[in-house]
Order: structure tokens, then C-alpha cells, then sequence
């Protein structure tokens, strides 16, 4: 197996940095933004794997849960690829490239959203940006 992180020691302490070929190697890596869509949508074209209705939200992701926060994994229903908690309840971190700008600027994109994320914002598409200190 090819590691697709190299370790690094920074003013923020030790870090992990993908590999510029990580896409191309056999370890284990973040999916990348194509990928993570594909697998929250598992094969639908609504605006959730669910369906495009917020009839069914509370049956399948955590979001609006302010007070509380993250649940454990598992607790609500999967989407149709057998995927738990592909929206709401904790963020998903994806691939991006080293010399993308936003991650340049140390700003990396999130998706799936949050048990703090608005449920109607809970959405197959969407993402988020995250600021990571890291350049």
C-alpha cells in the first residue's frame, strides 16, 4: 500500500499534507469532491438521496441540532448505497488539489454539512469552507 499523506511538523504542530500524485496511488485518501457526491446521491438525481420532499429529513439526517450536537453514526436511516450520515451530523472533509487556490489560501471545502447546519440546507450539492490555518 502507497501512503497518500505526508506528515509534516508546523508552528500549529504536526500536520498532514496530501501527496501531489495521492489520486494516482493505491492508499487510502479522501474521496474527492466528485466522488463524495456520487456516494451522498447513491444513484438519485434529487436534491437528497432521499428525495427532493423534507417530508422524510428527520428519518435521515441530523441537522438543526444545536443544542446537542453530533449523534453516533448509524442513527438515522442510510441513503440507498447503504451510506449513513452523508448529510448533516458531522462535515465530510474531500480531496483538493495542493495548488488549488482556495487550499493555497489554507481554505478547505466541506460537504455533507452539520448536526448545526439548517436542515433545508441540507443538500446532495452543497458545500462549505472551512479555514484550516494551514498554507
Amino acid at each position: 500500500m502507497e501512503f497518500c499523506y505526508v506528515q509534516f511538523d508546523s508552528a500549529a504542530g504536526v500536520r498532514w499534507r496530501q501527496k501531489p500524485n495521492a489520486l494516482e496511488l493505491t492508499g487510502y485518501r479522501l474521496p474527492t469532491d466528485d466522488e463524495w457526491e456520487i456516494a451522498c446521491r447513491a444513484g438519485t438525481s434529487t436534491i437528497r438521496p432521499h428525495g427532493d420532499a423534507a417530508t422524510w429529513l428527520h428519518k435521515y439526517v441530523i441537522g438543526n441540532h444545536i443544542e446537542a450536537g453530533p449523534v453516533a453514526v448509524g442513527l438515522q436511516k442510510p441513503n440507498p448505497f447503504g451510506l449513513f450520515d452523508m448529510l448533516g451530523n458531522v462535515s465530510e472533509w474531500i480531496h483538493t488539489a495542493d495548488s488549488d487556490a482556495a487550499t493555497e489560501k489554507g481554505i478547505r471545502r466541506l460537504r455533507g454539512g452539520s448536526a448545526w447546519t439548517a436542515e433545508d440546507s441540507l443538500r446532495s450539492a452543497s458545500w462549505y469552507h472551512f479555514l484550516t490555518g494551514n498554507k
